[in-house]
């Protein structure tokens, strides 16, 4: 036995190369997760996956409609998946820009969610080995104490809780290097590692990016009080580091300029900051968050805070070390405590959130304080090894290997908390749930989706998640995104549509007069959830197939992706107290009104709406050439009027007919219209980003000057000093 506690005490004392420590960093994390995953039954090693929760219900259909955009050529623009369009640039800035994502979109179908929960294994592996790159940075060598510590970041608590929220995984990966290139900026040298970093993750993810900004100025004027310097050196790192900020933004501009003004147009974006400041938890109640074996915070409760015992003393030991100065004790003690109490004062919470509260999923910043008491304890274990204060402890013997005892100690308590976590917390799901409808929706949509010549929808009664249409890959209504615009939300709630999550999603309510507005074709019915209630009956719906689990019905009397209708739907206006406010402007019933028709008070055959379907149908866009951002089609009128397009009116879309451009109006809040004079008219209608174009400029502008600074150091450090 002391052979054996020397031959540990002088491995771990001794100095190993920093690829040795990154390798230890990255393959204990990551044997750790796959330990735990084989536990608890998560594929590739069982039948349950993460894609629990959200994970199923937006981000796996949107990574599968991604997928489906690359395989089949579609634009990464918009996408006609839900809420009859949508921004899909802005909804894969928030959800799927990670290029660790890249996997995903070459494996079989069959393979993507063990694939998923592998990516999210390396992801965190990847977490604490930068974590260990950023301690060993500028050494050859360094201590084992190093990994222990890395682990510290890589499976603290807030990892571990949101382990399901892929999307901000980037973040929380290379917090790290942003740290280190800010402290070489505050050690006069380059902006790059601080610059392509941040320009990263904000690409990867700009809303848990903007988070990190805020902490990346609170970090840089943490040292620059730490440390005393001369005024023309301060103002020099300052100007150096908001240089690197700017361009940061800059080569991310593609990106956070269109999400900007797409966000413009959530509800979020009306909300502010109202009432009283108020305390949310008790003290004690978040001071228990640091310890092992809490139930994590996933709805609401206070964050999530845990990153080993060792961080929560040896910061102490730091704090109260004469061979640090108070300057530094001082700055970083702020930083702390700001970060502490921002998760318990709503005002700092709601800025730290974006200027919103968030839904759930409380302390959503916490990986920040995490890094912050980690890298602190970790300062204080150098402090007491550079000490020997073990080596002055009379009853622990310096032979008996203490430190490295400790280290194990520490580092089982580590995996403990992981294991436990990963197999009690954790939220998964069985796969089978969401994959037994796969094959049969595939052939559903082989044999009745027969691409975009003749544009119509498709919908999924009951789906099990809100983003079906993304899913399966399908036109479609229902939607749920964090990026759902007001309009969108307002509408669809207008015509009758449930919600799933306030704000943000749309369930779609299959109808006659919404089925025939939205060019709902066929209407989808799994076996095994219907209602039991027979849709032809009231519908308009004719049963024309059964694929296995799913009844097909057939929808004729759909209206085209654009119409002729009268002038007077400019003043169309829908209300939640009306599920179709006046939609008569559309349809022209005068026996049974759309809103009898939808409440079903009217169990008739729809003749009336059938007529004025057929009606508007012959004044109907004739798609000739369809895409995601560009539609030709021909339509001939039968009078002056406005041409009624079944297309969110959200920004982006041009229309030209004849050749002319056209100035585009919003109909009923929602939809995209122009007016359109009597005759047969060329109409095309295209789509771009609303700021992607000046995006891509300044992106490119950005990474001119980075190249540029890339060159002139070079010649800097090739040109002989005299």
């Amino acid at each position: 036995m002391s052979t054996a506690i020397k031959k540990l005490k002088s491995f771990f004392e001794a100095e190993h190369s920093k690829g040795t420590l990154l390798f230890l960093s990255f393959s204990i994390t990551f044997t750790v997760l796959i330990i735990a995953f084989l536990a608890r039954g998560i594929a590739p090693f069982g039948k349950n996956g993460l894609i629990a929760m959200d994970g199923y219900g937006q981000y796996f259909p949107m990574l599968r409609g991604i997928r489906n955009a690359i395989h089949s050529g579609s634009s990464l623009e918009y996408s006609f998946s839900g809420a009859c369009g949508f921004n899909l640039w802005t909804q894969n800035a928030y959800y799927t820009n990670s290029p660790l994502w890249l996997p995903l979109y070459f494996v079989p179908y069959k393979w993507m969610a063990a694939t998923l929960d592998l990516i999210v294994a390396v992801r965190i592996s990847l977490a604490s080995m930068l974590f260990c790159l950023r301690l060993t940075h500028g050494k050859n060598k360094d201590k084992l104490s190093v990994v222990l510590f890395a682990l510290c970041y890589g499976l603290c608590g807030w990892s571990l809780a949101y382990i399901n929220q892929f999307m901000w995984a980037d973040a929380f990966m290379l917090l790290p290097i942003v740290v280190l290139g800010i402290e070489e900026i505050a050690q006069n040298k380059s902006l790059l590692t601080y610059t392509l970093t941040l320009g990263a993750v904000l690409w990867s993810n700009f809303y848990v990016g903007y988070m990190v900004c805020l902490f990346s100025v609170m970090y840089f004027v943490i040292l620059l009080i730490g440390e005393k310097r001369r005024k023309k050196r301060t103002l020099k790192i300052t100007a150096k580091f908001i240089l690197g900020s700017i361009i940061a933004g800059g080569l991310s501009a593609a990106v956070l300029i269109p999400t900007y003004l797409s966000l413009q147009k959530t509800i979020a974006s009306t909300l502010c900051f109202e009432g009283e400041i108020c305390i949310y938890h008790s003290l004690k109640e978040i001071l228990l968050r640091l310890l092992p074996l809490q139930k994590i915070s996933l709805e609401y409760g206070a964050p999530n805070l845990y990153c080993g015992i060792i961080c929560v003393a040896f910061p102490f030991v730091a704090l109260f070390s004469s061979k640090i100065s108070i300057r530094k004790k001082i700055a970083y003690s702020l930083g702390v405590v700001f970060l502490f109490v921002s998760f318990n004062i709503n005002l700092l919470d709601y800025i730290w959130h974006g200027m919103h509260y968030p839904n759930q999923l409380p302390g959503r910043q916490s990986f920040l304080f995490c890094f912050m008491i980690v890298n602190a304890a970790y300062v204080g274990w150098n402090v007491l090894i550079k000490a020997n204060i073990f080596r002055k402890i009379k009853f622990l013997p310096a032979s008996r290997g203490v430190c490295a005892c400790l280290a194990l100690i520490l580092t089982a308590e580590l995996l403990t908390n992981s294991f436990w976590s990963i197999g009690t917390q954790t939220w998964t799901a069985k796969l089978t749930n969401y994959t037994s409808n796969d094959e049969d929706m595939n052939a559903v949509l082989k044999k009745y989706d027969h691409g975009y010549k003749d544009f119509w929808r498709i919908e999924l009664l009951y789906p099990q998640n809100n983003n079906a249409g993304q899913l399966y890959g399908y036109n479609g209504i229902s939607y749920y995104s964090s990026t759902m615009s007001k309009s969108a939300y307002d509408t669809f709630l207008a015509l009758g549509n449930g919600i799933y999550a306030q704000n943000v999603s749309t369930k779609y309510s299959s109808n006659a007069p919404n089925d025939d507005l939205f060019g709902i074709r066929y209407v989808l019915e799994l076996t095994n959830q219907a209602s039991g209630e027979d849709l032809t009956s009231y519908d308009g719906l004719e049963l024309v197939d059964t694929i296995g689990k799913i009844k097909v019905y057939e929808n004729k009397d759909y209206l085209s992706l654009g119409f002729l209708a009268d002038k007077s739907v400019k003043n169309l206006k829908l209300t939640k107290d009306d599920p179709t406010g006046n939609l008569n402007s559309i349809f022209k019933l005068t026996g049974a009104t759309p809103n009898n028709i939808i409440a079903g008070k009217d169990k008739i055959k729809f003749d009336e709406l059938e007529a004025a379907i057929n009606r508007l149908n012959k004044n109907a866009l004739i798609i000739k050439s369809f895409s995601e951002t560009k539609i030709i089609g021909t339509i001939e009128c039968d009078r002056d009027g406005i041409l009624f397009l079944t297309i969110p009116n959200d920004g982006g879309w041009k229309i030209e007919i004849d050749g002319k451009k056209c100035p585009v109006t919003t109909l009923a809040g929602y939809f995209l219209g122009t007016d359109i004079e009597q005759g047969q008219h060329n109409v095309t209608i295209t789509y771009r980003t609303p700021g992607l174009n000046a995006g891509i400029i300044i992106s490119m502008i950005s990474l001119a000057g980075i190249i540029a600074i890339i060159i002139l150091k070079r010649r800097k450090k090739n040109t002989p000093s005299t």
